[in-house]
């Protein structure tokens, strides 16, 4: 996006380059690496990546070479990405679609001759090309001995889907395999507000001829009552396309485990009020910082059940978190806070686990990605310790810094 744009100073042009750089800045939290595919692509392969052509040997023997250098550097990893999902701003497929196994498994024997690294993996497992997929993962890993990660989760176009990936995994255990499944905590989706990258009713005309104004002068002509009646009445004609059972107002105490008598379609039915009007209202909430979470993923009939086994299951890792990805829309930094407070502290009577949940965000993932030397707390081991008041620790409002 534009900010993550802005903020590139463009110090590198290997990956060795671009850890160096890293290294001379401060940061907050750990950072970690990953080598990404469709880049790595693009760099070598120029426009005939971006027009999903086939690599050539010399294509595939010159990423390989990349990907050693940068994981012998101290990437922790590789990642690819399949998903029609991940496009372009242009709306182009991203230049990894369609890579092949064979360049696929080159890369992957280039981490197995540099000795480390982790394979991740993101993909849709459309019912067309899901077994032969689920083959092609098998054998990379077995192949390269290297272990990897697959996106796991619920779609609402797919219910059982998640399941199917989750049967592969353990199949692949099953053998021997470093196989595993990346869930995340919560259900996952888009933030709508006036202060997020997704306003309600963007796609209306007069609302569309406000849209460059600072967010306090939007909500003082928002409040017009001529205008409301215009907006709603676009946005009635011309739909957004939202589910709206799975459309909530956020709220100040974020609880992603939303009852569906909070949504918006269920308050319009109570209330005997169109729903356009109630997402209006919600909008210019708290000066217009409100927000309304729409559900995409992991909660299908507004149950967790399916979540648990994901996230509890013995081959998965916690993962999937947009913390800095599509910042106008998504906030996921909180999953970590979520999974203590949730299923560390909160989920059914006699059920919840907190040394699992503190073991799943401390050794297991850094295990997972090789990192042997933290994660537990013995004598020769690094570790920041994190002091909390579990009673009192709770998911805050996200909100737009800039």
């Amino acid at each position: 996006g534009t900010a993550l744009h802005v903020g590139l100073t463009w110090e590198w042009e290997s990956f060795p380059d671009y850890l160096d750089m890293l290294e001379r800045r401060a940061f907050d939290v750990d950072i970690g690496t990953q080598i990404p595919h469709g880049p790595l692509r693009l760099y070598v392969m120029g426009e005939r990546a971006r027009r999903l052509e086939d690599a050539t040997a010399e294509d595939r023997a010159q990423m390989s070479v990349l990907v050693r250098e940068g994981i012998e550097a101290g990437a922790l990893g590789f990642s690819t990405s399949r998903s029609v999902r991940h496009k372009s701003i242009t709306g182009d497929m991203i230049p990894s679609f369609r890579a092949t196994e064979e360049e696929l498994m080159e890369i992957a024997l280039a981490m197995k001759e540099a000795g480390s690294g982790v394979l991740e993996w993101v993909s849709d497992y459309s019912p067309e090309e899901r077994d032969a997929e689920y083959a092609m993962i098998h054998r990379l890993v077995e192949q390269s001995g290297r272990p990897l990660s697959v996106n796991i989760g619920q779609v609402y176009s797919n219910p059982q889907g998640w399941r199917e990936t989750l049967n592969m995994v353990e199949r692949g255990q099953a053998r021997g395999l470093q196989l595993k499944g990346q869930a995340a905590p919560r259900p996952v989706g888009h933030l709508l507000g006036l202060c997020s990258s997704l306003p309600p009713f963007d796609h209306c005309p007069s609302y569309q001829a406000i849209a460059d104004k600072p967010i306090a002068e939007q909500v003082e002509r928002l409040r017009d009552p001529e205008l409301r009646k215009t907006i709603i009445a676009e946005a009635d004609a011309n739909t957004a396309g939202y589910a709206l059972g799975r459309l909530f107002p956020l709220g100040d105490r974020p609880d992603y485990a939303k009852d569906p008598e909070n949504s918006i379609e269920a308050i319009a039915k109570r209330e005997g009020r169109p729903a356009n009007e109630i997402i209006y209202d919600e909008m210019l909430v708290d000066e217009g910082r409100n927000m309304l979470f729409h559900a995409m993923a992991n909660y299908l009939q507004f149950d967790y059940s399916d979540l648990r086994t994901m996230v509890t299951h013995p081959h998965t890792v916690l993962g999937l978190g947009d913390g800095g990805a599509h910042v106008g829309t998504i906030s996921d930094a909180s999953f970590t806070t979520t999974f203590l407070t949730f299923w560390g502290r909160d989920w059914a009577k006699g059920e919840a686990d907190l040394t699992d949940a503190i073991r799943r965000q401390t050794s297991a993932t850094a295990e997972w990605v090789g990192l042997h030397d933290r994660g537990v707390i013995a004598a020769g081991m690094k570790a920041d310790f994190n002091i909390i008041d579990l009673d009192a620790l709770a998911v805050e409002k996200p909100y737009m810094a800039h």
